[in-house]
């Protein structure tokens, strides 16, 4: 006669495998090693380093000494200083870098997060976990981008109408100072026509720098009711001057050591900010 399953071995059939827990990680688990002459090693590795950042993890355990030649240039002395840190007071290691793009030439994020322990042989061992942020850091360039170019829109609205209302406020006044000497008993003198009409003229053009059709509108809808022209930041000339040669998103990002994302944002902002309609026009602007 067939046993009846108990709860516990129904239990044991559904659990997932370790290693299916480890495989469905948007990342990859780790055991990095660093001995007390200061090298570094990898004793274990998971598959998602190949899987979610282009590096082969088979290649890493075997080295017997790691160079850190997957991180960034750029962020790989800070990752290393904060990793020694990190086993001088035994505190979390906690950090994010810029993968060296592996394929596709795609720049990735990636963030480390390990608890260290020493061993009696002096040895600090680190089990930990690396995912992929991309999106995320993507996300927090993209809301930067918008919030600067916000902050530029309200200062350059703002300017716009103080400098107009300074203009009224003077011709008001010499209005003001040419009626109360007018007599008007006689025929007004060409001097003071030529006057009235300076004044005329110049009430014009504080009217018109205020763009017809404006009033009302949020300082954003006027910004951009036409073409603007201002200096550009350093980070704007660098993204320029590759727009300029011709250089696709992806071509910009991998020459800055961005995502394409957020080149695609300076893009936008350098044709905004030069007010020009595409990047055909600016490189035939930069060809003239």
């Amino acid at each position: 006669m067939p046993t009846k399953p108990t709860r516990t071995s129904a239990w044991k059939a559904t659990t997932p495998s370790a290693e299916t827990l480890i495989s469905n990680l948007p990342g990859n688990v780790y055991r990095r090693v660093r001995k007390p002459n200061g090298s570094y090693h990898f004793e274990y590795l998971s598959s998602g380093l190949l899987t979610y950042f282009g590096v082969d993890h088979r290649l890493l355990l075997r080295e017997r000494a790691n160079h850190f030649d997957w991180i960034h240039a750029d962020d790989r002395d800070r990752f290393i200083a904060n990793l020694e840190m990190s086993a001088l007071t035994l505190s979390v290691f906690d950090d994010r870098v810029r993968m060296a793009p592996k394929r596709n030439n795609r720049l990735s994020w990636a963030r480390s997060i390990a608890r260290p322990a020493r061993r009696r042989d002096g040895c600090v061992v680190w089990d930990g976990i690396t995912i992929d942020i991309t999106r995320e850091v993507e996300a927090e360039q993209a809301l930067r981008i918008a919030k600067n170019e916000l902050e530029r829109v309200h200062s350059v609205a703002s300017a716009s109408f103080i400098q107009a209302g300074s203009d009224l406020r003077l011709a008001l006044m010499e209005l003001d100072t040419l009626l109360k000497g007018l007599d008007i008993s006689e025929a007004p003198p060409r001097s003071l026509l030529r006057a009235i009409d300076r004044c005329r003229d110049r009430l014009s053009r504080s009217v018109g720098s205020l763009k017809p059709g404006d009033q009302g509108k949020p300082a954003e809808q006027q910004e951009y009711s036409q073409p603007v022209q201002r200096e550009l930041t350093s980070r704007q000339k660098q993204v320029y001057q590759l727009m300029a040669k011709g250089l696709s998103n992806k071509e910009i990002a991998l020459k800055l050591g961005i995502v394409p994302g957020t080149a695609k944002l300076h893009v936008a902002s350098v044709l905004r900010a030069l007010g020009l309609r595409s990047r055909r026009v600016l490189m035939a602007s930069a060809r003239g």
